[in-house]
């Protein structure tokens, strides 16, 4: 949130003489409101107090009041710090949503140091009331910082999003509590009081929420709750693994009677070494693809000695196709298993690493409905065109968009360098593409009918016969840029998003330009009104000539933006002749610092109109 409180005056901070050139300053000027945001930060001595797949939470040893924050490495770069590591940080510091961060992923040439084993920190004791949404001024005190309740009974263990409630009691004013499931444990039953609840405070969607790390973090009055499954999996042919919501006993785990499957026989069971909440089965034969299988588990233990009851669990059994998960409900558009385990296998035909964070799979035998979106982060920079993947998760379906969505329950690369399929040709003639979703398609001889706009995500149209059109969306690195009466082949992934269908080139090579209308080029066309030109070079390393030229004398601002829509560099405002002008952007920001490779662009707004325009920084 906005800080309303500045412990520190600006004058005690201290400039690091680091080469980076970022500011030595400490946890308590973030959250104070001392250090201005989007400001290049290190901090020192830092312990590690939480650990998930997108970054950690740390603090100062010194402890108290806004002592916490939150570093974000992004699912690409997954933490390697433990829990009560010392580390030194770097990064881009700023209020994500009002969620104070330091951004130390590659993106904003982050470093993240481990310096010392540390110590393991003691939670600060605190009342409901004073970690609640309803009180901001308190609980922004408490913001990404390691506090402990007492005295909590489960309120609603379900109000979605993995979020779940408790009330305190044995107090004259007993409040509420949210708690969320960022991190791995399992949730308490229905009656099952508990003693104490430790956790880091995370602040997003607009609320404050209780962040436990694992099943430690819960303490019962009385004994432990008893193993229950979160998810059953197939991860080949013949073995299933399954997950139970916190750590089981050896024995009981590993013995296959304990397991019972409605086809097939569970003839070994074995505890995982390192992760002791998952057990991995062994069939005594190949399951069927394409049936819903039922396991059902008992007597398994928890390390307290406390067994489970009988518990069934579903899944779809064996490796499946994707065209089995990616056809439809009967009248619809979503998956017909959405919500449901399965396990499927296909080859990688795109590659988004910019936007997306995608990858796209097709059965190898290529026809209808066999294309999927595999949103895989953390795996993608080991991830190539031709690779062939096993993924199990449960089907998801992103607003009608069908996906398998990392942390995945299963995932394995098979093998690399297999053939990708031939794009499926197309025709815009406004019919529904549901059946080529995720699908490499190639839409011929198209005239671009629309230019795109940084308004509107930068999304461009193509026709074919000028009445129906076809987006084309901008997730790829392509330097292209359209223009009105380009004719040209374009190929790439079929995408819902928007409540509309987009084809997402990958590179330029997936764009052939038929027709050039006018000729491209950095010099702008005689006569021309006001009109942004294409840099060049592009890509560019390290500096780019942009040109533009106005229709008539008047203000003229001239702006860079990164992908996000971030302000990174000023190029002009103030008022110029009417006529032909250009100006060198040095791919630095408006602070002086170097701008990170990716995607940039650049816009020209006049008292008339605004153009935008893309550019590629490649480092």
């Amino acid at each position: 949130m906005k800080k309303l409180i500045a412990l520190l005056a600006l004058g005690v901070l201290l400039t690091a003489g680091a080469a980076h050139g970022q500011l030595l300053t400490t946890c308590y000027d973030l959250n104070g409101g001392v250090v201005p945001e989007d400001t290049q930060v290190r901090l020192e001595g830092l312990i590690v107090t939480g650990v998930t797949g997108y970054g950690f939470y740390a603090q100062e040893e010194a402890g108290g009041e806004y002592s916490g924050v939150w570093i974000y490495t992004s699912t690409a770069e997954p933490p390697s710090v433990l829990l009560g590591n010392l580390v030194n940080v770097e990064g881009l510091y700023y209020e994500y949503y009002g969620f104070t961060e330091v951004d130390a992923s590659s993106a904003y040439d982050g470093i993240v140091e481990i310096v010392g084993a540390g110590y393991y920190p003691e939670p600060v004791l605190v009342r409901a009331w004073q970690i609640k949404t309803a009180n901001p001024v308190e609980a922004e005190k408490w913001e990404s910082v390691l506090v402990k309740c007492l005295n909590l009974d489960p309120l609603d263990l379900d109000p979605g999003y993995g979020e779940w409630f408790a009330v305190e009691f044995g107090y004259a004013d007993n409040d509420t509590v949210r708690l969320d499931d960022e991190m791995d444990y399992g949730q308490p039953l229905p009656g099952m009081t508990m003693e104490s609840v430790t956790g880091t405070l995370r602040y997003n969607y607009d609320d404050f929420k209780l962040e436990p790390r694992g099943n430690y973090d819960l303490v019962f009055t009385g004994a432990d709750p008893a193993p229950a499954i979160d998810w059953a999996c197939a991860t080949g042919d013949a073995t299933v693994d399954v997950k139970f919501d916190r750590d089981v006993e050896e024995t009981t785990a590993e013995n296959p009677f304990n397991y019972f499957l409605d086809q097939g026989i569970v003839i070994a069971a074995e505890r995982d070494d390192d992760l002791l909440y998952m057990v991995h089965l062994t069939l005594d034969g190949p399951m069927t693809p394409e049936v819903l299988l039922t396991l059902t588990v008992f007597d398994v233990q928890n390390l307290s000695g406390i067994p489970m009851a009988p518990q069934d669990e579903q899944f779809w059994g064996g490796i499946n196709t994707v065209a089995f998960v990616q056809q439809p409900e009967a009248a619809g558009d979503s998956s017909a298993i959405a919500g449901q385990v399965a396990t499927i296998t296909g080859v990688i035909q795109s590659k988004y690493d910019v936007y997306g964070s995608h990858v796209y799979i097709q059965d190898v035998g290529g026809g209808l409905y066999s294309g999927i979106e595999v949103y895989c982060p953390a795996y993608l920079d080991t991830l190539e065109l031709g690779d062939i993947i096993v993924v199990g998760d449960m089907v998801s379906e992103y607003y009608n968009m069908t996906s398998m969505t990392q942390p995945f329950y299963h995932f394995a690369k098979v093998s690399s360098g297999n053939p990708t399929l031939p794009p499926v040709e197309l025709t815009i003639d406004g019919s529904d593409l549901e059946e080529y979703e995720g699908m490499l398609c190639a839409v011929n001889e198209a005239a671009v009918v629309e230019r795109g706009t940084f308004e509107n995500f930068y999304v461009w149209s193509i026709s074919q016969d000028g009445l129906n059109w076809l987006h084309v969306g901008d997730m790829g690195v392509y330097t292209y840029q359209e223009i009105l009466g380009d004719t040209l082949n374009v190929r790439g992934t079929i995408r819902f998003e928007f409540d509309e269908w987009h084809i997402q080139p990958r590179d330029d090579d997936d764009i052939d330009i038929l027709f050039d209308n006018p000729p491209t080029g950095t010099e702008l066309p005689a006569g021309a009104g006001t009109l942004l030109g294409q840099n060049y070079p592009n890509p560019f390393n390290p500096t780019t000539k942009i040109a533009f030229r106005l229709a008539e004398t008047g203000p003229a601002l001239l702006q860079v933006f990164d992908a996000q829509g971030r302000l990174v560099h000023t190029l002009h405002e103030g008022v110029l002749d009417a006529g032909e002008h250009s100006v060198i952007w040095r791919g630095d920001t408006d602070t002086g610092e170097p701008a990170a490779s990716g995607i940039y662009f650049y816009r020209l707004t006049t008292a008339l109109e605004n153009q935008t325009h893309k550019m590629l920084l490649v480092k």
